[in-house]
């Protein structure tokens, strides 16, 4: 994939993307859940499929654990003047129902200016092949 031609809208991206891995490292629920979207749907990798409340339930009760991230952005589309959607890749280390994972998944966002802060409203993680 191409990386956007817009170097500003790709550093807002990955400003963003940043700040969300961090704040689900940190386990910062309450910082985290005023980045997403009352829209937002969240689409795992394991295909399961989330609205804010039921995310952030399973953020508060610890149904996931992130421990590291080592992500891309490879591609980076305006979609008008309030969002933007955002493609790339995410080597996490995580533990979901108890289980310690390394995952490797291909990612699109979507963020959208709301009142004035830009929020999450789509994600979707796909799995790549292992290694």
């Amino acid at each position: 994939m191409k990386t956007a031609v817009d170097p500003i809208l790709l550093t807002l991206a990955t400003a963003l993307e940043d700040n969300r891995f961090r704040l689900m490292i940190d386990a910062d629920v309450d910082q985290f859940q005023n980045l997403l979207s009352e829209d937002v749907i969240y689409v795992h990798s394991s295909g399961f499929t989330d609205d804010k409340t039921s995310y952030m339930e399973k953020f508060r009760n610890a149904a996931f654990v992130y421990h590291s991230t080592e992500q891309l952005i490879d591609h980076v589309s305006a979609l008008g003047n309030d969002a933007f959607m955002a493609t790339g890749s995410v080597r996490m280390d995580a533990t979901v129902g108890g289980v310690l994972k390394h995952l490797h998944t291909q990612f699109l966002v979507v963020w959208r200016k709301e009142s004035g802060t830009w929020r999450l409203i789509g994600h979707q993680t796909t799995s790549l092949p292992q290694r």
